[in-house]
């Protein structure tokens, strides 16, 4: 695991990185900041495959990301981005690949140039078949944290502090609305390294290349194991038109294995009890809590 002082001392030029005070609630605004916009980037690394990579629609693309890319500097454990750090590349194109601001586009994250061609040669010459990218952001911490991030991508390993703790090598699907992938997560006290390895993945007839929504939600309440994170404002209503109620989803995250457990909400005479199921540690459970709120 990557210490502070060893992040610290590694970093050689700009980076990206946020504060995680900014996503805390001070009472002031009705919304805490989630969303995270701005990555660093590097890739494409492209992987020679052979014909069953090819030919199979979904179920050999996760080797793609079995391959630690940046062995040769260290590896994915080991590395430490920041903005004109040059990687080896021991793959198809060219032999260094530079460490650079990423794209954001309709508030994604994407590996395609503005005129929506393939932003590299090699993409263009594989297809986007067998490519990964990594995109790292810091995180800046006053003390240690537990928090969730949450994110969209169209298949990833995501590590934190150069250890790997989630692993979603399938994607999106398309037509599909939901809040993506959740992992509970400890932030250090000092800085943060957030790396996502993305694959390219395939939405109905679509090439996906991206990531989006990727958010970070401090947690409003601990008990054991488990802690409640930020929940969303909706303009969602359940109960009746005398009596209704505004849902805020929000999401449970195991920090160590827990056991079955229940969120308790009392507001102005309501009470709703949600039990929760059993969750290993770094797995997330969505729920949805309803308030009162006054009748028009």
């Amino acid at each position: 695991m990557l210490k502070n002082e060893t992040i610290q001392t590694n970093i050689k030029g700009k980076i990206y990185s946020e504060n995680f005070a900014d996503f805390l609630l001070t009472g002031a605004e009705e919304e805490p900041r989630r969303r995270i916009y701005d990555f660093m980037v590097l890739g494409p690394y492209v992987l020679e495959t052979g014909g069953a990579l090819e030919t199979e629609y979904l179920y050999e693309r996760e080797k793609v990301l079995d391959c630690d890319y940046l062995a040769t500097d260290g590896g994915e454990a080991n590395m430490v981005p920041y903005f004109g750090r040059k990687c080896k590349n021991d793959y198809f194109g060219p032999e260094y690949l530079e460490w650079q601001k990423g794209i954001n586009k309709w508030d994604c994250l994407r590996f395609d140039s503005g005129d929506f061609s393939a932003c590299d040669e090699a993409l263009y010459a594989t297809e986007q078949r067998n490519c990964v990218y990594y995109a790292a952001v810091y995180i800046e911490c006053e003390q240690a944290y537990d928090a969730i991030v949450s994110y969209e991508t169209s298949g990833s390993l995501l590590y934190l502090n150069g250890e790997l703790i989630d692993n979603k090598p399938y994607g999106r699907v398309k037509g599909i609305i939901d809040y993506g992938n959740q992992v509970a997560v400890t932030f250090q006290k000092g800085k943060n390294l957030l790396m996502f390895k993305i694959r390219t993945g395939y939405i109905c007839d679509t090439i996906d290349l991206s990531m989006s929504n990727c958010a970070i939600f401090p947690l409003i309440a601990k008990s054991g194991n488990l802690g409640l994170a930020y929940p969303m404002r909706t303009g969602t209503f359940v109960g009746s038109k005398e009596e209704p109620r505004q849902v805020f989803p929000t999401f449970i995250g195991a920090f160590g294995d827990a056991s079955c457990g229940k969120v308790d909400l009392r507001c102005e005479g309501y009470q709703e009890s949600i039990e929760t199921e059993a969750l290993q540690s770094g797995a997330c459970s969505y729920i949805r809590l309803s308030v009162p709120t006054a009748a028009e």
